[in-house]
């Protein structure tokens, strides 16, 4: 165990390399597995934003922080690998998949009221 560890509560997070919009995380993760980006009646009117940590003393430490959001993302695809010629196949299934999980777009070709945001900034 490395000194100065012991004992303490660390933020742990991948550092400003790694801190986006939820907007441009999901652009660049259905990007990585060849999908494209849900339109906007997809999300709600609310800005969301998922937690930037400081995790610098956390990388003083443990030097944890090897991989960037990008080279995930080349993984994924590389992991696909021979697979991906098949995406074609089924994005169109998928992208309508996670369009309907959207309760905003729901709402809207409902003509309900938007839901509440549940994590509001």
């Amino acid at each position: 165990m490395r000194l100065g560890v012991v004992g303490k509560v660390l933020l742990i997070g991948g550092g400003p390399q790694c801190q986006f919009s939820y907007r441009e995380f999901l652009t660049q993760a259905l990007g990585a597995m060849g999908l494209p980006m849900l339109p906007d009646d997809c999300f709600g009117p609310e800005h969301f934003y998922t937690d930037f940590l400081d995790s610098a003393e956390a990388q003083a430490l443990l030097q944890f922080q090897r991989s960037s959001f990008a080279d995930y993302n080349a993984e994924v695809r590389a992991l696909l690998g021979w697979r991906a010629m098949f995406l074609p196949l089924t994005r169109a299934f998928f992208w309508r998949y996670l369009r309907g999980l959207s309760p905003y777009r729901r709402a809207r070709r409902k003509g309900l009221p938007l839901p509440k945001a549940r994590y509001p900034h």
